[in-house]
Formats: structure tokens, sequence, C-alpha cells
């Protein structure tokens, strides 16, 4: 039977042996879940079809299959937000130059498959926000944000509430797309005199710029298109 220095003897060797076998160890150690190296960092672009020769077909299969490399289910970088932004920015400049069916095609199957997640698909969601609808955002475009809006308006994961803010935000967009005639509107005019904008303004072209009379930037913009616009 061991005596009680011997106990303490057995156990400093057990100690000694446990912190030798850790230093032993020490490089083998896998990166914590949320480690993501530079390598990492960007997706690998999916590797094009011979056969696809028309530059709108080659944007169009890139865009759908832009995100197959990661697993949104189990890839911690699904949920790590400075990868999925830049990541999402070189998506985005691929969404630009593919045709809209191909853009609404693309952007179902990135949320779709963001949904294996919930957390992911929270990510997927800000992200998108940020860049297409913040308008501060250089890359903001309400045209490739629809097709996001479109499928959470049907997204049955999602509160009522969500729901209907994306039902709402699409309204929005509808009122005024690019090329279409503007949603005609009434205003009081400097004189005090109620009219419309279509009463207003009979040109065929027509800049409305609406802006804070107390915002700077808003002024230097204003006098630059007044600049522009004036003979030379």
């Amino acid at each position: 039977m061991l005596s009680h220095r011997g106990i303490k003897s057995a156990l400093a060797v057990l100690l000694m042996l446990f912190l030798l076998q850790a230093c032993r160890h020490k490089d083998t150690v896998p990166p914590p879940p949320n480690f993501i190296s530079e390598a990492e960092m960007e997706l690998p672009l999916p590797a094009l079809p011979d056969t696809l020769r028309a530059p709108e077909a080659r944007a169009a299969f890139m865009a759908l299959h832009f995100w197959d490399a990661l697993d949104f289910s189990r890839d911690p970088r699904a949920v790590d937000t400075i990868f999925m932004e830049q990541n999402f920015a070189n998506y985005l400049t691929v969404l630009q130059v593919t045709p809209r069916d191909g853009v609404e095609v693309a952007v179902d199957a990135l949320l779709c498959n963001s949904r294996r997640s919930r957390q992911a698909a929270g990510v997927v969601d800000f992200v998108a926000d940020k860049y297409l609808n913040d308008p501060n955002s250089p890359m903001r475009d309400e045209e490739i944000y629809l097709p996001f809006l479109r499928y959470l308006e049907r997204d049955t994961t999602l509160t009522e509430a969500q729901r209907e803010k994306a039902t709402w935000q699409i309204s929005k967009i509808l009122k005024n797309r690019r090329g279409s005639v503007a949603t005609d509107f009434s205003f009081i005019t400097s004189e005090g005199a109620k009219t419309t904008l279509l009463k207003q303004l009979g040109a065929d072209l027509t800049i409305l710029m609406l802006y804070d009379p107390d915002c700077e930037q808003c002024r230097e913009i204003s006098g630059q298109i007044i600049a522009a616009t004036l003979p030379a």
C-alpha cells in the first residue's frame, strides 16, 4: 500500500507525463471552429463547362453555382460575417452581369441552401440587406434585391411580421423601377400651390432628386446637377 508521500510522488509523475504529452501535441491541435485561414477566405469559383459559350449563359452558370463549395449546414464560414460579406461582394459582381431570369434562379438557390441552418440564413439575409438595400452601400441595387425580397415574402420559416415587411419593401420597389414612368404624387410648390408631378413637369425625361435641405453633401450634388444642365 502506497504511503501518503508515495501517492504524492505518483501524482507528480503523472502530472509531468501529462504536461509532456500536451507539449508534444501542441503543434497538431486543430484550430478553433471559427478560425478561417487567409486561403479559405474566398470561395473557389466553379468550373465553367466548355459547352457554354455565350457570356450571359456563362454568367448565369457562375451565379447559380457560386456557393457550391460552401456547406451552409456545417461549414463555420457560413456564419462568419466577414467571410460572407467578402464573398457576397464577389457574388454581386457576377449577378450584375447575369440576365434577370438567371439572377432569380441563382438567388433562390442561395437562399434555399442557406436555410439549412437558421443562423446561416440570418447572416445571408443581413448581408443581402446591407449590400443591396442600405442607401449608403456602393453596391445598392433594388433590382437585384427584389428576388431576395420575393423569397423572404414566401418563406414560411420567417415570422408574419418579417414576411409583411418584405411585401411592403417589394411594393415600394415596384412603384419606380428602372425604365418605368415615375409614380405620380402631389406636393406643394415653393409658391404655395398644390400640384402633381406629372402636371408640373411636362418634359419627356426628368431627373427627380429628393433630399434634406440641411444636408451638405446633397447641396453639393444639387449644385453639380444644375451646373451640368446649364447651356455651355
